[in-house]
């Protein structure tokens, strides 16, 4: 292997590519990215790609902004194709919490997002079968929303990493970060040290078992994910409408190719899980779970074909925030915790990780309410119960 990188990024997720490349932009000479695995073989493989920008909060709006901003102009950006269907989101709110969405939602026009309230027959027109009624509440439009593809997006940009002169290594574990002296010199590997200049924890559900023995867990939780997808008999092959978001269900919707709608919910994950041995597929109770949800917000005939689905872990912060930024070790930079957000926020978080690295946290202000020093009275408290809240991958 090559002498020891400026910058080592664990995990070969999006962030951690983003991360990765942009650090090569930044004039960061050597960089090297391990995975256990292989290319986006955690949560970015699984992700949904929704690409919304209606967060609760300022930090993770502007970043997805500033991300949609690079998923739109990915060819010039990045080069090859994201898969970007720019189709818009509706999000569908509980009737009991109609005054806070209306003005989370003026929050969010403060904070540049284009969010406006739409009435039920102009959701009907722009999402075709959808069902609307008791106990809906208001409905926002976010027209430059939509959603992408995971895996495109994924190879192309290893493709850019390597075209900038990013080392990519697969099939190589993090065992442990190798701190001395209060600085992290890189990780323990089977094969022995990998040393680095900088080091990026951006292993997904996988952080924490490297952060905890450094006493760095702010109570971060794995999370079990799944998706499954369906394709009604009776929808057009070539139909494209919004992504959509169902707060009263907890769930999401967005098409596939051919047809076909993409279903998630809260309700069919699991906290707590075991990243090592979660399973990456759907059980038929899922499955049934999903159907459900479909059939609770689209009028479809009763017993929709199922399409297969997934399975995948991410981690929950405590306040279900992500976690990025330098660390009270020197040399140890975090992307984790996104909480389920991770694929939306990607570029801005990989743009502001690397001017951090190579300038200095000074360098990346949109990341400074981002960093893990906001659980520093907890830290050492071990898991937390994360909020209740609906995240859509």
């Amino acid at each position: 292997m090559s002498p020891a990188p400026d910058l080592l990024v664990v995990g070969a997720g999006i962030a951690g590519l983003f991360a990765a490349l942009e650090a090569r932009r930044a004039g960061i000479d050597r960089v090297r990215v391990i995975d256990r695995a292989g290319l986006a073989a955690g949560a970015t493989g699984r992700s949904g790609a929704l690409l919304r920008a209606n967060y609760d909060n300022a930090e993770e709006a502007r970043l997805a902004l500033a991300s949609l901003a690079l998923f739109r102009d990915w060819p010039e950006q990045v080069g090859g194709n994201c898969g970007f269907v720019p189709a818009g989101l509706v999000e569908i709110a509980g009737a009991g919490e109609a005054a806070e969405a209306r003005a989370l939602a003026e929050r969010q026009r403060g904070w540049g997002v284009a969010v406006e309230e739409i009435d039920p027959a102009f959701a009907a027109d722009l999402v075709p079968r959808l069902r609307l009624g008791e106990p809906d509440g208001p409905i926002l439009f976010q027209p430059d929303a939509g959603y992408a593809d995971a895996a495109a997006a994924a190879a192309s940009l290893l493709g850019a990493c390597r075209n900038a002169g990013v080392e990519i290594a697969f099939g190589i574990e993090a065992d442990a970060l190798a701190v001395v002296d209060g600085r992290c010199l890189g990780v323990e590997t089977a094969a022995g040290r990998m040393t680095a200049g900088a080091t990026l924890v951006a292993a997904g559900a996988r952080a924490g078992a490297l952060l905890r023995p450094l006493g760095l867990d702010p109570g971060f939780v794995p999370h079990l994910s799944r998706v499954a997808a369906f394709r009604p008999y009776d929808l057009s092959l070539e139909t494209v409408f919004p992504a959509v978001l169902d707060r009263p269900q907890e769930g999401w919707f967005r098409p596939l190719p051919g047809g076909g709608i993409l279903v998630g919910a809260e309700r069919g994950g699991v906290r707590g899980v075991d990243p090592a041995g979660a399973p990456e597929s759907l059980a038929p109770e899922a499955v049934a779970l999903y159907r459900t949800v479909l059939e609770g917000r689209f009028d479809l005939p009763a017993g929709t074909p199922s399409r297969g689905g997934w399975a995948g872990c991410f981690m929950i912060s405590p306040d279900g925030r992500p976690v990025l930024g330098p660390t009270p070790v020197a040399g140890l930079h975090l992307a984790a915790g996104d909480s389920g957000g991770g694929f939306k926020i990607a570029p801005a978080v990989g743009r502001a990780l690397a001017a951090a690295i190579a300038g200095g946290p000074a360098a990346a202000p949109e990341i400074a309410g981002l960093s893990i020093d906001r659980f520093a009275s907890s830290a050492l408290s071990g898991p937390a119960a994360p909020p209740a809240r609906t995240v859509s991958r």
